[in-house]
């Protein structure tokens, strides 16, 4: 991976650090949460992307483009996706 592809994501919560990584159309995100509560994650760090989907992490976190999702207490995410 080129490091000139990777980003800080605003995640609109100081709480959750998110990253990523783009190549062509496919996309990267991971979302970590550094508190010991449960964090929302705001839906602009997922707008203009297509089937969003988890591929490690909290699994259980329900994820659509352009919506807030929770991360659990010091959970993270990595997700795949598209941009549209």
């Amino acid at each position: 991976m080129r490091s000139q592809h990777w980003q800080l994501v605003d995640t609109g919560n100081p709480a959750v650090l998110g990253l990523r990584y783009q190549d062509e159309d496919d996309v990267a995100l991971t979302f970590h949460n550094l508190s010991s509560q449960p964090q929302a994650v705001m839906g602009d760090a997922t707008e203009h992307l297509e089937r969003v989907h988890p591929v490690f992490g909290d699994l259980e976190a329900k994820v659509e483009a352009g919506r807030e999702f929770e991360l659990a207490r010091y959970g993270h995410l990595w997700l795949a996706a598209r941009t549209s």
